[in-house]
Parts: structure tokens; C-alpha cells; sequence
């Protein structure tokens, strides 16, 4: 029976530190009376961060925002502390903020404004960029688009200190070529990329996509030069050419002017989108986004929140679905030290993965192995709404988590009234550096005398680090990660003690979980020859076990299930299970002098009472060849059979025939004979 150990993904999770979930060591509203939204953020150079939300205030936080410009950028220092803040223009969202190269920053929007902050709109709305100095000046800003509408969503820093921008497009003139569908029809969108120049001007744009509705979430630049985005995706022509059922997840790999070479679709019966993605160490891609389809494996319900581990090629290696039965998101990702990831959203389940919501949407963050399995997870918010946008790894091992809520209870305090950007400094107490080591086996209900292999997997181990494997406390085996054991016996306890080779640690040792054994002697097979048999002098018989197993040896070394045999003897068989438990029976066969020769009845009462009503001859001999047919009086076959054993029960047609006289003819050879043609008359007795 393979062991199964119920929290081993967690127990080594390759933690550099002993922890729990993070708890809020710091947090802080911004805004006024009136609503605030998105809440993007990133850490800046100098420890602190800078903010980018939506506003409809004049009052709280505000500064000198009589005029209502909604684009609202806050610069804190390491503990929140605001720094400075400015406003400007009048977009319809903000998309991303990133820190530039020259240490001032680059935010993309979308807006339909015309005039004020926003030069050079082409019709509707544009993809807007904005670039400040350290100090939030506007240093330029740059309208892309055409006369229909545009919508950014992200902006990522090229090798060449220019920016590689993803949105979607309506139009099919101005900054915009190549649009697939037909220009300002509902539905009919393309995934737009734009790569500009540090000082915005416009060196390439590609549309991407089909008939239909393809809307890109991010893009980001990949280390051979090119770029990888996702898309949701509708279209079936085009740029599509793998299958798409219903607005699915469509992944693509750009070479460094934006030809594809490569493209991937994944999804449900209903809709998935992306939100973040992030590079691998080994030059892969993971994918955060939500999921609402039923029919995906591991759907808890509701939109979950999906995250998806590809390779450089694309080729899916694992995807898990988070979430519970209510709407759940995952909005970014980020890779931690471990190997491991932290994937951050929101939440409106309690149940599923889900521990403690506290009301409508929290906050949720959920740590990931690197393969994907839930280490630990935990919500953070009010009664009302809170929905995340932005978390970083801070320095010192916590996040920074950034958003909007309208919440004013729970964990959070100082709302201003409606939606404010929420800031949370998130760290873990308690942090100490440890070994830990778990170890597994291949079984743990065996047969008595199976092998079976341990195998420790340590954590903070070090270069050389020294294992003492035991059993019932005991020590056993050798200073190694594996041991092989074969004389355990049921309820002995096997356990491992890691002596950790780093210097770092707080404590040298750890010790492993325990796994006990279970033997269980009904599992060795035994009793699965039939009894003692004969076999006739001239004849065969075969010999053959009750029940089905992985392998079979025979004393003559045969190893197929069956053994056809001539001869008397002793036979033995040995069977193995597919648990590795082995056994063995014997039987002995001796040898019987049968009857010889062809031996035909010249009557039989065919009155179903169970005697002579059959008629066949008595073969005595191992036949070769066979045929018997028998007629009626009129010259009629009422009966032919080419199989030895197989007789006349006295019918013709489904009707018993009356008493009579009928006339048989058989041929037949015997092994070592010659063929031999009988015939003679047989009486029905009615």
C-alpha cells in the first residue's frame, strides 16, 4: 500500500524561516471623502513607495485638488509616511506605475480627456502616458490610439531604458495597423502592444488577434529580447491559431519586434483572464489570473483564482485553481526566496481554501512551493469591500500590499468615507532560522519481510549535513538520505534526526515526522494452487493460480500464469502482488492410466433427467482432428460437431426428435495415430 502523508508539502516548504502568517505591522488609508480606487504601488529606490489611484476627492489627504483631476500619485517613505503628492488629468483608470531609470517614475492610463494635463488625444479614449521627475513633476505625456478606443493595462521597462506597453484597440487609424476586425463595432477589440523610447516616442505597435474580442491583460519583456502576453481571447481566426472554446487564457511568445513565435490557449466551457505574470529562474513563465469555468479541474465554484506554471516553451507543468465557492482573484504574483511564490488577490468566499473572510471581499494572499501547493494563507479587510491591486517583498522578509477598500472596521482604521487606497506593511514575528527535514516511505502496510525505502528531504540542511536514521528510537542505518529497511515488524516507528551543516541556524538539529509500520501477514499470497491432481498417461493438463498477479515463476522456470504439463511431479509457483509481497504454493500431480480408443453409445434417453441424455463418444486419447455428424432416416444432418466433448442432446430445429434410428459418422486422430473413420446407428429411447 503506497503511504500518503497528509501535510508534507507543508511541513517542507523550504522556508527559510520559521513562520506563520504575516501579520499587520502597519496600516494606513489615503484619501478624502469621496471615493478612491485602483491603489497600484511600487517599492522605490530610496526604501519608501510610490502610490497611483483614482480620486474624486478635494478634502482628507488632498492637496490643492480644487479642480477634481482624478490621476492621484503618492510618494511615502519606508513606514508610509507621505512625502509628497500630486494630481493631474482626468483618465478613466490608472494602469501601472514603475519606477524609471533616471529615478523618476512612468505611469500608464487610459483617458478620453482632451484638454488640461492630457495633449494630444486622438478620439475617444487613449492609451496615456505619463512620466514624472523624483519630485512628481510632469516631465512629458504622450497620447497612443486612433479615433475609436483604446485601453491600457500595463507598462514593463526594456533593456533599451524604453517601456513595452499592453492594451487593447477599437480603432484601425492613427498610432494604430494591422487591426483585425472592422474598426468600432462592439466586440470587435485587438490586443494591442506598443514599445516606445525613454522619452515616449512610438517606435513599433502590433495588433494581435481575430474577428472577435481579444483583450490583453500584461506584456513583459523576456531575456532573449522578445516579450511574452496574455490575452482573453474569442476569436478563432487571425492571429489565433490554437483552439479557443470561450474566452480563454491565450499566452504568446513575441521575438523583439513583435512576430509570434509561439502561442498556447488554455481555459474552460467559460471565461479565464490574466492578471500578472512573472519570469522563472529557469526561463519559464507563471501566470496569476481567475478562472469562472465549471468544468476545470479543482473548480471550487464561483470564479477562482487560477495561477499556471509553464516552461520556456509553454509546455504546462502544473496549474492550481484557489478559492472557495464565492468570487475569488488572483491579482499579482511574485516569487519569493524559498523558490516558492506568493500569489495576492481578493476574496468574497468562506469556505474552500478560504479560512476567515471578513465580509463582502478581504484582501488574500496565499503562499505557494514552488510545485504549486498551499503553504499557508490568510485575509486581510473589513465588512465592507477590499479589493488588492499591488504586494511586494519588502526587504527585511515582509510585503508591502497596496489596494482599495471601503471598509472601516476589521483591520482596517482611518478610512475617509467611501473608497480609500488601503496600504498594508505586512511582516512575520518570531523569525528564526531553522532546519527541518520530513521524510517518506514507499510503503507503510507491507508484508512480512518487504523492503522498504525511507527517504529524508531536509530544509536549511547546509552543503554537508548528516542524517541518523530510527527505528523505535533506535538508531539504524547509515548517515544517509535514503535507507533501506527489511526487518520491520508491525507498530515499529521509523523516524530521522537532521544535523543541519549551516552555520546560520539557530538550532543544528531537527527531527523528522514519524511513520509507522503496519505488517499485515494476509497480505503474503498463499493457497492459490488448486489440490493435488492426476494426469492421464496421453493427455495435458493445466495448471494455474486463483486470482491475478505481477509476476509469475514456475519450478521449470517458466514465468506466463498458465503451465501446460505432460508429466507427473512436484510443481511449485511463486506470485508477486503489485504491493511487492510474494508467495508460494505447491502441488502435486500424479499419473493416471486412462481409457484408450473411440468408444460410440448405440442408444440414449434424451428425457432432461440429467442421465445418458447427451450423446457423444468416449475419446480415450489426446485428439487431433474431430467430426462427428449424424441423420435421420431421410438422409437429413440432425447434428454436426467439430469439437471433441461437444454432443447430441436430441433435437432437430429446436424440436425433440421421436424414437428412431439414426445413423452416425465420425473422423478423428489420435496423437501418434493415424486418421480413423467410424460410423455405425444409434436409437433414440423416448
Amino acid at each position: 500500500m503506497k503511504l500518503f502523508l497528509p501535510g508534507i508539502f507543508l511541513l517542507l516548504s523550504f522556508l527559510s524561516y520559521t513562520q506563520g502568517t504575516p501579520v499587520i505591522q502597519w496600516q494606513k488609508c489615503f484619501g478624502g471623502s469621496k471615493s478612491e480606487g485602483a491603489g497600484l504601488s511600487q517599492p522605490t529606490s530610496d526604501g519608501g513607495f510610490i502610490l497611483a489611484g483614482i480620486t474624486g476627492s478635494d478634502d482628507g489627504d488632498l492637496v490643492n485638488n480644487s479642480l477634481l483631476k482624478r490621476l492621484w500619485v503618492v510618494k511615502t517613505d519606508a513606514a508610509g509616511n507621505v512625502q509628497w503628492q500630486t494630481n493631474f488629468g482626468s483618465p478613466a483608470s490608472v494602469n501601472e506605475i514603475l519606477q524609471s531609470a533616471d529615478g523618476g517614475y512612468i505611469l500608464v492610463a487610459t483617458s478620453s480627456a482632451t484638454d488640461g494635463d492630457v495633449i494630444g488625444n486622438h478620439g475617444q479614449s487613449d492609451v496615456w502616458v505619463i512620466k514624472l521627475n523624483s519630485a512628481g513633476v510632469v516631465q512629458w505625456q504622450k497620447c497612443y490610439g486612433g479615433s475609436e478606443t483604446e485601453q491600457a493595462n500595463s507598462i514593463r521597462r526594456t533593456a533599451d531604458g524604453g517601456y513595452i506597453i499592453g492594451g487593447e484597440t477599437n480603432s484601425g487609424d492613427g498610432d494604430v495597423t494591422g487591426f483585425h476586425g472592422i474598426a468600432g463595432t462592439m466586440n470587435a477589440w485587438d490586443a494591442w502592444i506598443l514599445k516606445i523610447d525613454a522619452v515616449g516616442s512610438l517606435q513599433w505597435q502590433r495588433c494581435f488577434g481575430g474577428i472577435r474580442a481579444e483583450t490583453i491583460t500584461t506584456v513583459i519583456p523576456t531575456p532573449d529580447g522578445g516579450y511574452f502576453f496574455t490575452a482573453s481571447a474569442m476569436s478563432t481566426d487571425g492571429d489565433l491559431s490554437c483552439t479557443i472554446f470561450n474566452q480563454d487564457l491565450w499566452m504568446v511568445k513575441l521575438d523583439n519586434t513583435g512576430n509570434i513565435l509561439w502561442q498556447r490557449c488554455q481555459g474552460g466551457n467559460y471565461g479565464e483572464k490574466a492578471n500578472d505574470i512573472l519570469l522563472t529562474q529557469d526561463g519559464g513563465f507563471i501566470i496569476a489570473g481567475m478562472s469562472a469555468s465549471s468544468d476545470m479541474p479543482g473548480t471550487h465554484g464561483g470564479t477562482d483564482a487560477w495561477v499556471i506554471r509553464m516552461d520556456v516553451t509553454g509546455t504546462v507543468q502544473w496549474q492550481r485553481l484557489l478559492g472557495g465557492s464565492g468570487s475569488d482573484q488572483a491579482q499579482r504574483i511574485q516569487s519569493t526566496p524559498d523558490g516558492g511564490y506568493i500569489v495576492a488577490g481578493y476574496t468574497s468566499s468562506a469556505d474552500g481554501n478560504i479560512c476567515n473572510n471578513k465580509g463582502a471581499e478581504d484582501f488574500w494572499i496565499v503562499k505557494l512551493t514552488s510545485g504549486g501547493s498551499i503553504q499557508w494563507q490568510k485575509t486581510y479587510g473589513g465588512s465592507d469591500m477590499d479589493i488588492l491591486s499591488a504586494i511586494h517583498l519588502t526587504p527585511e522578509g515582509g510585503y508591502l500590499v497596496t489596494g482599495y477598500t471601503r471598509s472601516n472596521d476589521g483591520d482596517v482604521t482611518g478610512n475617509h468615507g467611501m473608497f480609500d487606497l488601503w496600504m498594508l506593511k505586512l511582516s512575520f514575528p518570531g523569525i528564526e532560522l531553522l532546519p527541518l527535514v520530513s521524510i517518506t516511505a514507499s510503503d507503510n502496510i507491507i508484508c512480512p519481510g518487504q523492503e522498504i525505502t525511507f527517504i529524508a528531504i531536509p530544509a536549511n540542511g547546509g552543503a554537508v549535513p548528516s542524517y541518523q536514521w530510527q527505528v523505535n528510537g533506535v538508531n539504524a542505518g547509515t548517515d544517509n538520505d535514503t535507507v533501506i529497511l527489511n526487518t520491520l515488524t508491525s507498530g515499529d516507528m521509523v523516524s530521522c534526526i537532521l544535523t543541519s551543516g549551516d552555520a546560520c541556524v539557530t538550532s543544528p538539529t531537527a527531527l523528522s515526522n514519524t511513520i509507522t509500520i503496519t505488517v499485515d501477514p494476509f497480505m503474503t499470497p498463499s493457497n492459490f494452487l488448486a489440490g493435488d491432481t492426476v494426469v492421464c498417461s496421453y493427455g495435458t493438463l493445466d495448471l494455474k493460480a486463483t486470482g491475478s498477479y505481477t509476476s509469475y515463476l514456475w519450478s521449470n522456470n517458466v514465468t506466463t500464469p498458465v503451465l501446460s504439463i505432460s508429466q507427473p511431479g512436484t510443481y511449485w509457483l511463486r506470485v508477486t502482488t503489485n504491493t511487492g509481497c510474494s508467495g508460494r504454493d505447491t502441488i502435486l500431480v500424479g499419473l493416471k492410466e486412462c481409457i484408450k480408443g473411440f468408444f460410440m453409445p448405440t442408444a440414449f434417453t434424451p428425457n432432461g433427467d440429467g442421465r445418458n441424455d447427451i450423446l457423444r463418444p468416449v475419446l480415450g486419447g489426446r485428439i487431433l482432428k474431430y467430426e462427428l455428424t449424424i441423420v435421420n432416416r431421410w438422409g437429413q444432418v440432425v447434428f454436426r460437431a467439430n469439437e471433441p466433448g461437444k454432443g447430441w442432446d436430441g433435437t432437430f430445429n429446436g424440436k425433440k426428435q421421436d424414437s428412431n434410428v439414426f445413423v452416425w459418422t465420425c473422423s478423428y486422430q489420435f496423437a501418434s495415430e493415424n486418421p480413423t473413420f467410424a460410423k455405425g446407428t444409434v436409437a433414440i429411447i423416448r
